[in-house]
């Protein structure tokens, strides 16, 4: 696992050297053209094959290991994502938090479906992500459950409350799927891990 994180880290680190325009002065390589460099993005992600995605505002564009951009998906139609999840190479989900709306797109960031949560049977949604099984893992703050969609919009599975397990009231902002368990975290106390049914 320490083997895998190094080599993420890596791969992550010459991109974005690569993506911000370092690499000509660094290791003597042409950098991507001054308007991809110029702008720093807000966030970077990176998917499991390495592919880096920047986020600028409602753009988020994706890079291909060597540093070249591929392409680009402008959500201006949503704003801001609250959350974009990359963990699946093959499909990209933003999550607009403010519209309870998640656009899942392809591997070259194409609009493959629209879920629109505020017509499912769940109230509301603060945090979404990617199972590894293809499906979506949402958290009803309302209930404190944490849920399983499939990309149709039908619950699969629904935890317990988890305020239930916990001695203290939780407010999480970060949610993962990561070896069968479920983590959350709240940044004033933490993370817990919620073991996958």
């Amino acid at each position: 696992m320490h083997v895998l994180m190094v080599k993420i880290f890596l791969c992550l680190l010459f991109l974005t050297i690569e993506i911000l325009g370092f690499s000509k002065s660094l290791f003597a390589q042409p950098v991507v053209p001054a308007v991809q460099s110029k702008q720093v993005p807000d966030e970077i992600y990176i998917d499991p094959m390495c592919q880096l995605y920047t986020l600028k505002g409602s753009m988020l564009q994706k890079f291909y290991v060597s540093g070249k951009p591929c392409c680009h998906y402008d959500s201006r139609r949503y704003g801001v994502p609250s959350l974009v999840s990359v963990d699946q190479s093959m499909k990209t989900m933003l999550f607009f938090q403010d519209y309870q709306t998640m656009v899942i797109c392809n591997d070259v960031l194409g609009e493959i479906r629209t879920l629109f949560l505020s017509e499912s049977s769940i109230p509301y949604v603060s945090l979404a992500n990617w199972s590894r099984d293809q499906h979506i893992w949402l958290l009803d703050p309302s209930s404190m459950r944490i849920l399983k969609l499939n990309e149709a919009g039908q619950i699969l599975f629904q935890t317990e409350p988890i305020h239930l397990m916990l001695s203290q009231k939780w407010s999480p902002t970060y949610m993962r799927e990561w070896e069968n368990r479920i983590f959350i975290t709240d940044p004033e106390k933490g993370k817990i891990g919620r073991a996958h049914v």
